[in-house]
């Protein structure tokens, strides 16, 4: 219906009028679509935004190709923000803190000359050789570390497939609670293992979570989604937390005699340098702090003798040794690496102690570069030419070919390009909805309850997670709100006794005060009654609504009274009075009620809050709320926000004819 009925011979004034009345209309509407679609456009944004300082997130990666892989380049390459592993394997184009997305060149370009495929495919089958001391998982997710745990604000593909296989391998957070001994409440809780494979450390096997872990990144996923450490790196780690470096990479430069301009330039040799000063540095290193499993032992043959003597000197006797390994002493080989020892940690422990006491020209560090410059050797029989053929390239020897990340990348791209997008424009979506349908797990549910119970059970009880939650409580106030206020509108229409009458002013009352005006006193009551932390605490209290029975007994008090009249004639009860004469003329006022009693209870925030504290009983306003103090990012807030708003914005959608047909009173 127009505004204004159009006018017969509507002059200047009128027409200037008119225009102006539905600018402002239009300019109203806008106004208030504009938060809605601003918090729309940031939910597909990303953390990079929030540390640019953007107001607006940047989504030309959704229309520019280049600016899509190089959003990919960031998420598979944010390692809890340290720059240095996709630096060190892309040949630093980045400065250190910088972000990747802010990167204006072409990740595509790099590297890619030649047969830019078949150096990607060696780089996957040399991968898949690779110890797993050396391989590192990508798409980790935005994150940060907390002591020596990993804490994720965003769930990347790399923690999904880690997720994943932990539930088709245990079922439930339950069992793997006890094969790891954690305290998961639910899988959006289970993190990412903390495995050092840089410094010295213990046994990784005798922890269980860290030797699923290891197994599975080994042997469970894709290579697409990991690659291998930078061993240089934790030589470069170990020189920022030298005392007499202070982190300071100049007084590296000056003490090293090095020319290095970022912490990336700082190689670490596979041999003792012949200079003293850098020799010293990588004995310490190596020697003393390096882990294990980057060591390799030059001579494990001539040195095999050595190794007994010194495992008999360990464990007191030969018995002891035959003991501890099963085999007698004699016969005991030494193994050139600790990844070709048996699965024993006595046997790690004996081995690491017999490197720390070996002379430095013994020990060679077991670079990703080493292992991979004879990888290429064995495949190609030692031909440099067959090599250069096969990549187009004309380097020199085996060393040269750097470890070919960029072009895997790529060809990661191209083979899971479509995954990859929608993974950048569901993952704030997905993260949120993992979080609000997190509950209990079925350990919680009672073994008397029937197994195709067990999720109703959970929704019933508040353990099916936030957005069970809310469904449940809107639900049944809508249904409760609309019952009881009907039937009480239709009582104090069809019988005007002074006394209802008063009871009329009595609601009335009650709903011009708000909410936090009777809290304390409901409060009480509620705990009183041992109802606190329930849905029957926040239904109950706010059923009867005053305004609601107002506006049902209006509508009542429309109907004429001779249908009643004659419907009385022909037998009719009270009951059916009311459930056949009264209800079908109520019911586009019973949706209004419903319409409203459901908007109310789906954005109670305060009420929630105040009776609902304990997190399983959480409903989705407060779960938001308390989201936004997680350390989260705006794009995964923008999110949930998007997500909340949506149930009513098509509650609206989908009743707008409803609420027109309630504007128009019966007629008789």
């Amino acid at each position: 219906m127009p505004l204004f009925l159009p006018f017969r011979r509507a002059g200047t004034h009128e027409k200037v009028l008119q225009i102006s009345a539905y600018s402002v209309a239009i300019l109203m509407a806008m106004l208030v679509i504009a938060p809605f679609f601003y918090l729309f456009m940031l939910s597909f944004g990303d953390i990079s935004d929030s540390w640019a300082f953007k107001k607006w997130p940047d989504l030309r990666y959704l229309t520019q190709s280049k600016r899509m892989y190089t959003h990919y380049i960031a998420t598979k390459w944010d390692y809890f923000g340290d720059m240095n592993p996709f630096n060190i394997r892309y040949g630093r184009p980045m400065s250190e803190g910088a972000i990747i997305t802010t990167y204006d060149g072409d990740f595509r370009k790099i590297r890619t000359g030649g047969n830019w495929k078949a150096r990607a495919q060696d780089g996957y089958e040399c991968l898949k050789s690779i110890p797993w001391s050396y391989q590192l998982m990508l798409f980790t997710g935005w994150g940060y570390r907390q002591g020596g745990t990993i804490m994720t604000a965003y769930t990347g593909l790399g923690e999904i497939a880690w997720k994943t296989h932990l539930k088709k391998k245990y079922g439930d957070v339950t069992a793997i609670n006890l094969k790891f001994g954690t305290g998961f409440e639910s899988f959006s809780h289970v993190i990412l293992p903390s495995v050092n494979t840089f410094l010295r450390t213990p046994y990784p096997f005798d922890d269980a979570q860290a030797a699923e872990y290891i197994s599975f990144l080994s042997t469970g996923l894709d290579p697409t989604m990991k690659t291998v450490w930078p061993t240089e790196w934790a030589y470069q780690n170990w020189l920022k937390g030298q005392l007499e470096f202070q982190g300071n990479i100049a007084k590296v430069n000056r003490a090293l005699g090095l020319s290095g301009t970022v912490w990336g330039d700082i190689q670490l040799p596979e041999s003792m340098p012949s200079d003293p000063v850098r020799a010293r540095y990588w004995k310490s290193f190596v020697l003393g702090f390096a882990n294990a499993y980057l060591l390799e032992i030059q001579n494990p043959e001539g040195l095999k003798d050595k190794y007994q003597k010194f495992l008999v000197k360990r464990h007191g006797t030969e018995a002891q040794v035959v003991a501890v390994y099963g085999v007698p002493c004699a016969t005991i080989s030494l193994p050139a690496t600790a990844h070709e020892l048996p699965s024993s940690g006595t046997a790690y422990y004996d081995w690491d102690e017999f490197v720390r006491g070996l002379t430095p020209k013994d020990v060679k560090v077991r670079t990703v570069g080493l292992i991979w410059s004879r990888f290429l050797e064995a495949k190609y029989n030692g031909s440099i030419d067959a090599m250069n053929r096969a990549y187009g390239t004309g380097v020199a020897s085996f060393s040269d070919v750097p470890w070919p990340q960029p072009e895997m990348d790529r060809l990661g791209w191209e083979q899971h390009k479509f995954a990859y997008i929608t993974e950048l424009l569901t993952r704030n979506y997905r993260r949120v909805w993992s979080w609000i349908n997190e509950g209990t797990s079925a350990a919680a549910v009672p073994k008397f309850v029937p197994g195709w119970l067990d999720f109703p059970w959970r929704v019933a009880t508040g353990g099916a997670g936030a957005l069970w939650n809310t469904a449940l409580f809107a639900l049944l106030f809508t249904v409760l709100a609309v019952l009881v206020n009907t039937c009480a509108a239709y009582v104090l229409s069809r019988y005007a006794m002074g006394p209802l009458q008063v009871s009329l002013v009595y609601f009335l009352a009650l709903a011009a005060f708000p909410i936090e005006a009777i809290a304390v006193p409901n409060f009480l009551l509620l705990k009183d009654l041992n109802l606190l932390n329930s849905v029957w605490a926040l239904v109950l209290p706010t059923a009867v609504n005053g305004y609601y029975i107002y506006l049902m007994k209006g509508f009542f008090d429309s109907i004429p009274r001779d249908y009643y009249e004659e419907a009385t004639i022909y037998g009719a009860g009270e009951w059916s009075l009311f459930w056949r004469v009264a209800i079908p003329f109520a019911r586009p006022m019973m949706a209004v009620v419903g319409l409203y009693a459901f908007l109310w209870s789906y954005s109670n925030f305060m009420w929630s809050l105040i009776v609902c504290q304990q997190r399983v009983h959480w409903t989705l306003p407060v779960f938001v709320f308390n989201m936004s103090t997680w350390m989260q990012p705006p794009c995964i807030i923008a999110a949930s926000m998007v997500i909340t708003l949506m149930p009513p914005l098509l509650m609206f959608a989908l009743s707008h004819r409803t609420l027109q047909r309630a504007l128009t009173l019966p007629k008789s």
